[in-house]
């Protein structure tokens, strides 16, 4: 481990703009100078800050040179060839110049100058060896096992300078009698130099990403990077009229929306890539104005906070508590195909609108592209009812679980809970058609919740798409749900407590002496995925853990569950 000196930021002088001026530029210079030691001058030409602080602030290259010039004590003023340059170091103090050094014998010297040409002795040559008929080509050049190791970059680097050090001791240093010095042994705790083929692609790719993350010269936006002295600049100009063409559509915009209607630049020229990146780094620093809510292959910008698909009948936050159980269940994606994902609709999931976004459509809708990016809107398409709609994607977070909102409207009117959907990604990032399959009308009684009254009850209602008839909330299977009431928000947080009141409208007794209650899986998903998120394998887990004794699983049936209700130990008593 590397001991870091904590850095010290000096004092400025002047007034309060100068200050502010003299200390944006300490920041500006110290930053691209990352690897100097704390007393190396860094230079920085006042051009090269007149130009940058008149773009960014405004500011003129008097008032530039006049903070710099008050703050002596930080700044050193020089001029070379016409050109007026301040210098600084990391420690924030004005560098001297020392007395000039004899270069006469310097290293660099020594580097032009070639070593005197020793006597010519002639080499020795080698008795050539018979190969035999029968030997192979591994066996003439040696084999895996024989072939010797190649050197690492440390052991390159290692040899080199060694080498260098001797030749120089031969050619400049006298004869000596004395015996050399034997090299000392590192000592037993000494830090060892991960080898680079023992990393990993990922490995070395996320060390990278982590080293240039924060440094000023070069520019990052997802997996693509640039120099930053390379990329085109947007005006305040420009930024405006960003944001008001994002203003006129009335929702998110893509990248290639901005750069071709607002600049002009056609997909078929050469610089069309460069200002792509342009657009999206530029408006990654704009944070204030600008949000990015794009997936990978797909880069939309909006104004922040510009309205985005909701959920329906409850917070988005609460949504996202509910959904925290997906952080907690080790799921494993189940597809159909490639970028196919079928999905039964839940009554919470119907209700409010929403569907999870569990390692199944984390599959088919990739993750953020930007750190610490909250959602990303992508774009449904329905081509049984002719509908087209953003669904806006909410990722998941450190004590939130991920969801896509927005499906309240064509749930509604197209499904009801228990409903079997397929979703499947379209040829163009960001992009997915939703179907379900179509039946003759049906006419069941149906659950819905009664606003007013706050009380659950059966209405009839015909529907044509086809259900699975496993996840159906009908009159018919659950009969005790009339009249009921939904559970508290401090009940409905607990999925144990939510579990033993699935039981109450799902299970039977298994005798009328025995206060046991047994429930078929099927029929306890349904169940509890009225109140909040349950999916099976989060039902499982309680019924299996030591911290749930009043839950069990049958060991000759896994699709039966058991509940003993009164145990201590019964959150919902």
């Amino acid at each position: 481990m590397h001991a870091t000196a904590e850095q010290v930021r000096p004092e400025f002088k002047g007034n309060k703009k100068q200050q502010e001026l003299a200390g944006k530029v300490f920041d500006l210079t110290i930053g691209t100078a990352r690897f100097f030691s704390p007393d190396a001058a860094i230079n920085v030409s006042l051009d090269v800050l007149a130009n940058y602080l008149n773009e960014t602030d405004g500011l003129d290259v008097k008032s530039i040179e006049a903070a710099l010039s008050e703050n002596d004590h930080v700044f050193t003023r020089e001029e070379w060839d016409g050109t007026v340059y301040f210098l600084t170091t990391r420690s924030g103090t004005a560098p001297t110049r020392d007395e000039e050094v004899d270069q006469t014998h310097s290293f660099a010297q020594r580097f032009q100058d070639p070593p005197p040409v020793p006597a010519y002795v002639p080499p020795k040559r080698k008795p050539r060896q018979q190969r035999p008929a029968d030997e192979s080509m591994s066996d003439l050049f040696g084999g895996a096992e024989e072939a010797e190791p190649a050197m690492s970059e440390e052991e390159i680097i290692a040899a080199a300078v060694q080498a260098a050090t001797e030749t120089e001791q031969e050619t400049e240093a006298p004869p000596s009698t004395e015996a050399p010095a034997q090299p000392e042994t590192p000592p037993a705790d000494a830090e060892v130099i991960t080898n680079l083929d023992e990393a990993t692609d990922d490995e070395i790719a996320q060390a990278l990403k982590d080293q240039l993350a924060y440094d000023y010269a070069v520019a990052n936006f997802g997996d693509e990077w640039m120099a930053e002295d390379k990329v085109p600049r947007l005006s305040r100009g420009d930024l405006r009229r960003i944001k008001d063409y994002i203003d006129e559509q009335g929702g998110p915009v893509s990248d290639s929306q901005i750069v071709q209607d607002l600049f002009g630049i056609r997909q078929s020229a050469q610089e069309y890539p460069l200002h792509l990146f342009s657009v999206n780094f530029r408006l990654s620093r704009e944070t204030r104005e600008f949000e990015f809510v794009g997936i990978k292959g797909a880069h939309y910008w909006m104004v922040s906070g510009m309205s985005t698909p909701d959920v329906a009948h409850r917070k988005a936050s609460e949504v996202g508590q509910d959904y925290r159980v997906l952080l907690e269940v080790d799921g494993e994606p189940t597809m159909v195909d490639e970028g196919v994902v079928e999905h039964v609709l839940t009554f919470y999931e119907h209700r409010h609108g929403v569907l999870p976004y569990d390692a199944t459509f984390q599959s088919i809708i990739s993750g953020p592209v930007l750190q610490g990016q909250r959602s990303a809107i992508v774009h449904f398409e329905s081509p049984l009812t002719s509908q087209s709609f953003p669904i806006e994607v909410r990722f998941p977070t450190g004590n939130r679980g991920g969801y896509l909102a927005g499906f309240a409207e064509f749930f509604k009117e197209h499904l009801v809970p228990g409903a079997f959907v397929t979703i499947e990604a379209g040829e163009k990032p960001g992009t997915y058609t939703i179907e379900f399959l179509t039946v003759s009308g049906q006419d069941r009684k149906l659950l819905e919740l009664d606003e007013k009254k706050q009380q659950y009850k059966f209405e009839s209602r015909t529907f044509y798409c086809a259900p699975n008839e496993d996840m159906v909330v009908a009159e018919n299977r659950f009969p005790k749900l009339a009249g009921a009431a939904p559970l508290e928000d401090r009940v409905r947080r607990q999925p144990a407590a939510v579990l033993a009141h699935a039981f109450s409208f799902a299970g039977e007794r298994i005798d009328s002496e025995g206060d046991q209650i047994m429930a078929v899986m099927d029929e306890l998903v349904a169940a509890a995925n009225i109140e909040r998120p349950m999916p099976p394998e989060l039902i499982r887990e309680i019924a299996t853990s030591d911290d749930h004794p009043e839950f069990s699983i049958d060991p000759e049936a896994d699709d039966v569950v058991y509940y003993r209700p009164g145990s201590d130990s019964d959150s919902s008593s």
